[in-house]
């Protein structure tokens, strides 16, 4: 019976090792810290690497330069989690060099490590090695990049001052009318640096000619409720000659698939 167990678990391995071989994707295996053990044929054939070359960190030389240092980041961040008993998976986007042509290539790589059974009172067990596959995704880049710089264009072509802000009011992009209606348009890290645009309420609100603090701003109260404002009427004052301009001012939050 353990001759059988043994020579079916073998069978099975054999299998196992079969479509790591024939996957066209590449995978990968690591030790307990995540240095690179294997890499199937899949990444010799596209990165000319040799197994001396690839094993360790040494798969890392086949990443583009510019993006190496975030992508190696994120794996030994996700190794540290892991050993710390976190989950310790991690997705990157990664440009690898094709050997073929020399270009860099869009991949999406995940990785996951695999654990020793856990201990009676639920404590994972140690990290025994890590898996991971790697699968391109250049097509998919490449009409993401023309969607952008289309958003971009049409975004720029937009008569109105228009910012985009992320969920803690760090601002991201101005529209280009942004800059003629403020005469500048300075990148703020969040809600508290909005005083550094300058506006008055108009005659008729009951706070008329004091100056909004940062957090009255349109843009900062529908990042504090989630509401929607619409013409909200303000006298703003421009960076370059002070003068003071009438302005509608309109802000709505953009919500993921998840309503948040």
């Amino acid at each position: 019976a353990e001759r059988q167990a043994r020579a079916a678990r073998e069978a099975s391995e054999a299998r196992y090792r079969a479509l790591v071989e024939l996957s066209p994707q590449v995978v990968w295996f690591g030790d307990a810290t995540g240095a690179i053990t294997y890499c199937n044929p899949t990444w010799y054939a596209y990165t000319g690497q040799t197994e001396a070359e690839a094993l360790g960190d040494g798969w890392a030389d086949a990443i583009d330069p510019a993006h190496r240092a975030r992508v190696l980041a994120t794996y030994r961040a996700a190794a540290a989690e892991a050993a710390a008993g976190g989950p310790g998976h991690y997705e990157v986007e990664i440009p690898f060099r094709r050997a073929q042509d020399g270009r860099h290539y869009w991949f999406l790589a995940r990785g996951r490590p695999e654990r020793a059974p856990a201990a009676p009172d639920g404590t994972p067990g140690p990290v025994t090695h890590w898996i991971g596959i790697a699968l391109e995704i250049d097509a998919r880049k490449a009409a993401e990049l023309a969607r952008e710089e289309l958003l971009a264009a049409v975004f720029d072509q937009l008569p109105a001052a228009v910012w985009v802000a992320d969920a803690s009011g760090r601002l991201l992009r101005t529209s280009r009318a942004t800059h003629d209606v403020y005469g500048g348009a300075p990148y703020l890290d969040g809600v508290g640096a909005y005083h550094a645009y300058e506006a008055y309420w108009p005659a008729g609100h009951p706070r008329a000619g004091q100056r909004l603090t940062s957090e009255e701003w349109t843009l900062a109260r529908t990042l504090a409720t989630g509401a929607a404002i619409t013409g909200e009427r303000l006298e703003i004052v421009r960076f370059d000659t002070g003068e003071r301009r009438q302005a509608l001012n309109s802000t709505a939050p953009v919500r993921d698939a998840e309503g948040r």
